[in-house]
């Protein structure tokens, strides 16, 4: 992700589709936003600022 912006914006998108996704987590290191894929595989979207 460019932006954590952007990031919040998928986890609106995931809620009006009913997509099933952790909360997004913030941490030292960016901010993370998790769930899984039709076959149950488990994604995850990342932001870390200052990272080109």
């Amino acid at each position: 992700m460019d932006s954590r912006e952007e990031l919040d914006a998928w986890a609106d998108w995931f809620e009006e589709q009913g997509v099933t996704h952790s909360p997004i987590v913030d941490a030292t290191y960016g901010s993370v936003l998790t769930f899984k894929d039709p076959d149950l595989f488990q994604l995850e979207m990342f932001y870390r600022p200052n990272h080109p």
